[in-house]
């Protein structure tokens, strides 16, 4: 009888210390993480991020960013990128409810506060700190909520920007089919012209009509590639202007000038000049000693620096677009700059 007791006696006691554990777990968290609002980010039309001693301002109009108070074009994907961010977070998890943000890197010193507006009302205040130890989360907080939670993503470093970076890098998109090319390098020159494209039977020379199939089969597709040649028909090397051509498509700079800047460049190396849906037009001065070279174009009123690489794909001899043994024409028309 004496052991039975014991028994059920034990059996009491684990079954007290089960629910104790399973209610009372030392460190278990018990919280509900903060419903956020549903912010849309095409609602956002302002942002300022504050750290790092700097105050960064975007703001949209007629759909269109910009960036500082000086209101460079702002690079629209980025700049969305980071409103997206804001507007979007994600909390994972509840951190810490000391009000001891130091070691989380959301002190003063430390922490990036990114507000976004909804006209001139604030949507959402997120405080951000230091990348957690995953690198897949961030330390935030949000508001004036004094609790500090991992969101997803790392955002210490998207945040960690500056007005220029910030800006919009394409200094100059040509649009349309280009129908002329002029380039100026010193004294020399050359202007060149895309010539109407032949017929495959024109190209090759051949009489004989094709058959009835192969005519079918030609139908959008039976013009050979344009040619360029210039105003006295002299041939020039298509791959080459192809090439320089791509390269002004979407031309992005390294970084911008003051816009007095301008007013200081003299003596350009080289120009460049496009004929297409308008008239564009680059022009490329002296390399400085860091290596870059400053330039202008029509479409950018600032300015702006090109690495030393990306210079040269439009420092070439005039007579390289031509076809060897044709010398670049010493009456071609100027490149006009901007």
């Amino acid at each position: 009888m004496k052991g039975k007791l014991e028994y059920v006696i034990l059996a009491l006691v684990i079954a007290g210390l089960s629910a104790y554990l399973l209610l009372h777990k030392e460190g278990r968290v018990h919280y509900t993480l903060p419903a956020l609002e549903k912010i849309a980010d095409k609602e956002i039309t302002r942002m300022v991020i504050r750290g790092d001693g700097r105050e960064i301002a975007v703001e949209r109009k007629a759909g269109t960013w910009t960036v500082g108070p000086e209101k460079y074009r702002a690079d629209r994907e980025r700049v969305e990128s980071l409103v997206r961010a804001v507007a979007e977070v994600k909390l994972t998890d509840l951190v810490s409810e000391s009000k001891s943000y130091k070691p989380y890197g959301l002190d003063p010193d430390q922490a990036v506060e990114v507000t976004v507006y909804r006209g001139d009302k604030a949507a959402r205040t997120l405080w951000i700190g230091k990348t957690a130890s995953t690198f897949r989360h961030t330390f935030v907080r949000v508001g004036d909520d004094p609790r500090v939670y991992h969101a997803e993503g790392n955002l210490k470093d998207r945040f960690h920007t500056s007005v220029d970076q910030l800006r919009d890098k394409v200094v100059l998109r040509v649009a349309g089919e280009v129908t002329s090319l002029a380039l100026n390098k010193g004294s020399a020159g050359v202007e060149i012209h895309r010539a109407p494209a032949e017929s495959k039977e024109q190209a090759s020379g051949e009489a004989e009509a094709e058959p009835a199939e192969a005519a079918e089969e030609n139908q959008g597709g039976g013009k050979a590639p344009a040619r360029w040649v210039t105003a006295q028909g002299r041939p020039a090397r298509t791959a080459a202007v192809e090439d320089l051509l791509r390269d002004l498509r979407e031309l992005r700079c390294d970084s911008f000038l003051g816009r007095d800047a301008k007013d200081e460049l003299a003596d350009p190396v080289a120009t460049i000049r496009v004929q297409a849906a308008e008239t564009y037009t680059l022009t490329i001065y002296p390399k400085r000693e860091d290596g870059k070279y400053p330039a202008v174009s029509s479409q950018e009123e600032y300015p702006f620096l090109l690495p030393e690489w990306r210079a040269k794909r439009f420092l070439k001899e005039p007579e390289q677009l031509l076809e060897e043994g044709e010398p670049a024409a010493s009456d071609a028309a100027p490149a006009r700059s901007s």
